[in-house]
């Protein structure tokens, strides 16, 4: 009986010498432990990188659809760099989760095109090789229709060409621009504000010079329009005015 338990357990260490500790189901999970640099530290081999050649908007791209762990930054037209990734099953994709930027009056908008299905790129990626990773073309192939409206709510760009600071204000509350981290518009200075759509341009003013001065919306704004852009300007004397406005399609870039 000593034995055989004495047999059992050499061969039992031989196995697992031999395997490494690895589950051998997972083959395409394994890097090559002879692949090793200087201070023995394993160096993968297997490697993505992004290709957004055929957009003319940058994207940020992530691993999980929160959009919270973002693995590139990517320019418009141009590859990402390349970096280190893990290996998939054969015949099984990763899914990477997009966000392009839309270039509006010199700030990028944040623009996730679920609604037709250009939100994610997905890949099988192989081991030991560097696979590129399209990226979604929202720009040419006609995935977006050059009239659809692009987003379901309401941008207000708020340009300040007042000596003194701006703010946007819903009632009581002051809003805060989503390019930049406080609530304070300073001169020469653009802010973007995303809101409901609305029938009327009620419970919205503007706020320049402090507490000093409170406007309401220009006359011109008579409802908030779904999916347009609307750009006031606080000009030189404090009052606001009505720039332009427009629906915002792919017809617009």
């Amino acid at each position: 009986m000593k034995k055989r338990l004495v047999f059992v357990a050499v061969i039992t260490i031989f196995f697992v010498s031999c395997t490494g500790f690895y589950d051998l189901r997972d083959q395409t999970r394994i890097i090559d432990q002879s692949e090793k640099d200087e201070n023995g530290q394993v160096i993968s081999t297997t490697k993505i990188y992004f290709d957004n050649t055929w957009n003319k908007f940058p994207v940020d791209v992530f691993s999980t659809h929160t959009r919270t762990i973002k693995v590139s930054s990517v320019q418009a037209n141009a590859v990402s760099d390349i970096v280190s990734w893990l290996p998939t099953r054969p015949n099984e994709d990763f899914y990477f989760y997009l966000t392009f930027y839309l270039p509006i009056e010199g700030i990028q908008l944040p623009f996730i095109p679920r609604s037709w299905g250009a939100d994610t790129s997905s890949m099988s990626i192989p081991f030991n090789t560097t696979t590129q990773i399209p990226i979604v073309n929202i720009s040419t192939s006609g995935i977006i229709p050059d009239d659809a409206l692009m987003i379901d709510d309401v941008c207000i760009i708020l340009e300040n060409s007042f000596s003194m600071t701006v703010q946007f204000q819903r009632g009581n509350v002051v809003l805060k621009p989503e390019n930049q981290s406080n609530n304070t518009i300073n001169y020469g200075q653009k802010g973007l504000f995303r809101i409901p759509p609305a029938n009327t341009n009620a419970g919205y003013q503007i706020r320049s010079g402090g507490q000093e001065y409170f406007y309401n919306l220009p006359s011109d704004i008579t409802s908030l329009a779904r999916g347009n852009v609307y750009i006031i300007e606080v000009a030189s004397n404090g009052h606001p005015l009505l720039k332009d406005s427009y629906p915002l399609t792919m017809n617009r870039f």
